[in-house]
């Protein structure tokens, strides 16, 4: 009757613990998602220029869009209903200690990546014709300048003082010539910029080694209003840059694999130094990322929590000539570890379809569940015995914090994440003559379900 008790103890405490894990993160989840769903409903003040130049102070709910809109959701107070306005509806909305956008229509190009010819062909190029919402950069009295971004490039408007609104264009395609593709980066925005500014050649001189970026444009513009036209009136609209919050989930397969290896000279009947390599084991958990503003966004802080448990029993057999005696020695481990990865992370390209990024960072391992065993036995004769040992793990406890580096690769896509990740922590057992360690690699899919600007 014992037996089935201690297993039925063992089980409880087990679920006890796997219950007990599962509701701080859950409690996790809903407090983090609360406070991102809360900060995103901020209304904000705002002046709304219809398209008849009627001017309203209207709410606006501002989620600081990475992505250029294409309609606002207004009301006149706090208890009116939510209005939806598009961007045909609007001629201009500023957002008080915010954004300023215009509407204008655009007339939009989709340019093939292989032209397949060894010149720029026109008539492979599609173009329709809309309204849209722009984003003010910087206006002045000469000129202003506006972007749009579409989730996959972003670009720049310039608006003169009559009110003509023209696209500063930038292409890049690939044309074939003689067997090879060359890429063609068509800065035809220089040229544009060149014409426009014609009247002060202090300025036009640094046009070779003009970025097609919101700060090295809007520099640019800036000088020349100030320094060749006394530009007093110019009025920086963009924010200053800000970082950004999110929170994510993330789930992936991990594969551990457990070091042992005894100090020369001691001796032990473990007998062996040895890798272990477990199976493959599900990890899920959750993310908060925040991304610096800097940098064009390319750096960013991480902290990832996760689940994971990994079992694995290793017997190793040692045969003597001439007999019917061997041995077996037994070693077996079974953890439940809860993960935290504190790391900083690299992505090598500005914000577009695809970011490459690296990972580095610590990880730091809090041991849910420890067992480890290790036994001998000795079969002679068809018999199977068991032979008293020096127990190495009886003489040693487990550490229930672990903590080492954690490096990653992986590609981000429009909230979408796969990676790859390494961890090495050290000194699993607590023990002067068996130093252990644990090496694990991971697999992650993550997906950012909230986002929010650092106000």
């Amino acid at each position: 009757m014992s037996q089935p008790l201690f297993f039925d103890n063992r089980f409880k405490c087990i679920l006890r613990k796997i219950i007990c894990t599962m509701k701080y993160t859950l409690v996790a989840i809903f407090a983090l998602s609360s406070l991102f769903a809360s900060a995103q409903g901020k209304w904000k003040k705002a002046t709304l220029v219809t398209r008849s130049e009627d001017s309203i102070q209207v709410l606006i709910d501002d989620k600081e869009w990475a992505i250029n809109p294409a309609s606002f959701k207004l009301k006149q107070s706090l208890e009116s209903p939510v209005v939806e306005w598009k961007a045909s509806q609007i001629m201009s909305i500023k957002i008080e200690n915010g954004d300023h956008y215009i509407s204008e229509f655009i007339k939009t190009e989709e340019i093939p990546e292989d032209m397949g010819t060894d010149h720029f062909d026109s008539s492979q190029v599609k173009s329709h014709s809309d309204t849209l919402l722009l984003l003010s950069q910087f206006e002045g009295e000469i000129y202003s300048l506006y972007s749009y971004n579409d989730g996959n490039k972003t670009r720049f408007f310039i608006r003169t003082s009559a009110g003509l609104v023209q696209e500063l264009i930038h292409r890049k395609y690939l044309i074939r010539k003689d067997g090879n593709s060359y890429e063609v980066n068509d800065q035809a925005y220089i040229e544009q910029l060149r014409y426009y500014t014609s009247d002060c050649a202090k300025v036009t001189r640094s046009l070779e080694t003009l970025g097609y970026y919101s700060g090295e444009l809007s520099q640019f513009m800036i000088r020349y209003e100030r320094e060749c036209h006394n530009g007093n009136a110019v009025r920086v609209t963009k924010k200053p840059k800000k970082g950004t919050w999110s929170f994510g989930l993330l789930a992936g397969e991990t594969f551990t694999q457990y070091s042992l290896k005894t100090d020369d000279g001691y001796t032990s009947d473990l007998g062996f130094n040895k890798n272990f390599n477990a199976n493959g084991s599900a990890s899920f958990g959750v993310r908060v990322n925040y991304v610096l503003p800097r940098m064009k966004k390319k750096l960013s802080l991480l902290v990832d929590l996760y689940y994971n448990h990994s079992a694995e029993e290793h017997s190793e057999y040692t045969s003597y000539d001439n007999s019917d005696l061997y041995t077996e020695k037994t070693v077996a481990l079974d953890f439940s570890f809860l993960i935290s990865n504190w790391m900083i992370r690299y992505s090598f390209f500005p914000e577009s379809a695809v970011r490459p990024f690296v990972n580095f960072g610590l990880t730091l391992t809090n041991t849910l569940k420890n067992g480890g065993k290790f036994k001998v036995n000795y079969h002679y004769n068809g018999d199977d015995h068991y032979l008293p040992t020096n127990d190495p793990f009886k003489q040693s406890s487990f550490n229930n914090f672990q903590y080492g580096i954690c490096p990653g690769a992986g590609l981000a896509y429009k909230g979408f994440g796969l990676e790859y990740r390494y961890e090495n922590v050290s000194e699993l057992i607590n023990s002067p003559h068996l130093k252990s360690g644990i090496h694990r690699n991971s697999v992650f899919l993550s997906y950012n379900l909230f986002s929010q600007s650092n106000r």
